[in-house]
């Protein structure tokens, strides 16, 4: 049974929340391009990189504001909140081919998160830093 673009977009964030990528669909082609990080492009590479930031979001609450679908094409609105109560907001364009991602790319303030040490800085990043 084909699964939809939406419960696509729930379980992307179920394993977010639960650190689960190990079975999430992932095309081969997939390609991940973030700020100040990628084009990232393979299934197990991206896998790793959806792992990291689940481990580095495992003590913050991440939760669905909302979602906008066009096709296979969707946005997910995500808010994150820190332990100390400030949050910030991420919106990820994700794309689907046969029920399983080809593209994944975050849009959220790199400076907010470098300033509280969850980005690495542009520095440290040198010429791999693509804003």
């Amino acid at each position: 049974m084909a699964r939809t673009v939406a419960r696509l977009l729930q379980e992307y964030v179920v394993a977010l929340n639960e650190n689960a990528f190990a079975n999430y669909p992932l095309a081969d082609d997939v390609v991940f391009r973030g700020p100040r990080l990628g084009p990232i492009v393979g299934a197990d590479p991206v896998r790793t990189v959806l792992s990291g930031v689940a481990s580095a979001f495992s003590n913050l609450r991440v939760a669905q504001s909302g979602q906008l679908i066009d096709g296979d094409d969707a946005i997910l609105f995500l808010e994150v909140e820190l332990p100390d109560g400030r949050g910030f907001a991420i919106a990820d364009h994700l794309r689907f081919r046969n029920d399983e991602l080809v593209l994944l790319r975050p849009y959220f303030d790199a400076g907010l998160l470098e300033s509280i040490g969850m980005a690495p800085s542009i520095s440290e990043l040198g010429l791999a830093a693509r804003l």
